[in-house]
């Protein structure tokens, strides 16, 4: 009894210690690092549940793990092992109860590693949540791009600049409160012409059963009852400023894409989201150039026989690109200038 009431006292006095740290340190250090952090934490409590509680353990088979992106897979899973396993492999990626990130400080902590989350009310659900979360995980975000020029040279590239993918259709809470976090000043669109459900006139077609229908609330599904939820959550939390860039091949995309919203949101009766979106975003126009054909059947098959992958995202396009952006930014802007964007007072 002593001797667990003492490793108790370590436990939670490092616990608290260490979650504060991951929550302070988050805004700063990448996911790694943060894991790193973590496992010095599980590492000190594994020592000290030895030293006071003389519970000792052995690995075996360690060699047999698989020097590349993987599965593991516990038969059952202890508080032990659950500690332990956040050890074996650093950078990882858990899966685990929702409700463990709403345990104070503990779940906070464990939320700051990005881990993929289940519900289990929706079972379902969850497994196609796991499926394509970990799918990403396991390629690190990463896919090839096959570039052909005009006199027929072959180039492939490995892109690595997808973090996460939510889907709203799916999760969408977390892909609403996407737009809440106060480190996102820019986010870029493309949604297809067709999205924008615009008439002739390049106007909103409030006339439409699809805008109707999301008006008055029986669906959820376009581009403005997005913007429209989200940006809302994050008047009342953030309150920051935000750029929205369209790049979809329509003129004047930015213009055509802040009075549509407007038309959208005065016949949602949201006149306080409307005042604050004209103080607080900007809808910059922009060109996009480059010719990206439909992904064919056969570069699946390439990128296996070239490069052992099983590559489901698949990228083809011509060498040349082009992008040019109406510097109408609400508040700092990344500088694209650097690989090659063309910033004008007006497109």
């Amino acid at each position: 009894m002593i001797r667990s009431f003492i490793f108790n006292t370590f436990f939670y006095f490092f616990l608290i210690v260490f979650s504060f740290l991951l929550i302070i340190l988050y805004p700063f250090l990448k996911t790694i690092s943060l894991q790193k952090l973590i496992s010095v934490w599980i590492y000190l409590i594994l020592r000290l549940l030895k030293a006071i509680c003389k519970i000792d353990w052995e690995i075996e088979g360690k060699e047999n793990l698989m020097n590349q992106p993987c599965i593991i897979v516990s038969n059952h899973q202890g508080p032990w092992e659950s500690l332990f396993l956040q050890t074996l492999i650093v950078p990882s990626t858990s899966i685990v109860k929702k409700e463990l990130l709403f345990i104070p400080f503990f779940g906070w902590g464990v939320a700051c590693t990005k881990p993929i989350t289940v519900d289990r009310s929706k079972k379902f659900k969850s497994l196609k949540h796991v499926i394509s979360k970990a799918k990403l995980k396991l390629k690190k975000g990463k896919y090839i791009l096959k570039t052909i020029s005009t006199s027929g040279e072959e180039e492939y590239k490995e892109i690595n600049s997808i973090i996460e993918l939510i889907d709203w259709s799916r999760n969408k809470e977390e892909a609403e409160d996407a737009l809440s976090n106060p480190d996102v000043k820019l986010v870029t669109m493309t949604v297809t012409e067709s999205g924008y459900y615009i008439n002739e006139k390049n106007k909103l077609n409030l006339n439409l059963e699809i805008i109707k229908n999301n008006i008055e609330g029986k669906e959820n599904n376009i581009i403005y009852s997005y913007l429209m939820t989200a940006l809302k959550k994050r008047m009342l939390s953030t309150n920051k400023k935000i750029t929205l860039l369209c790049c979809d091949n329509i003129r004047k995309n930015g213009k055509i894409l802040q009075d549509c919203l407007r038309q959208y949101l005065s016949a949602s009766k949201e006149y306080e989201l409307l005042e604050w979106i004209g103080n607080n975003v900007s809808f910059p126009s922009s060109v996009v150039d480059r010719i990206t054909p439909r992904t064919p059947e056969f570069l699946k098959s390439e990128i296996m026989e070239k490069f052992n992958l099983d590559e489901n995202c698949g990228v083809m396009a011509e060498p040349f690109i082009q992008w040019i952006i109406e510097d109408d930014f609400i508040n700092e802007r990344p500088r694209l200038e650097d690989v090659g964007v063309k910033f004008v007072k007006d497109v």
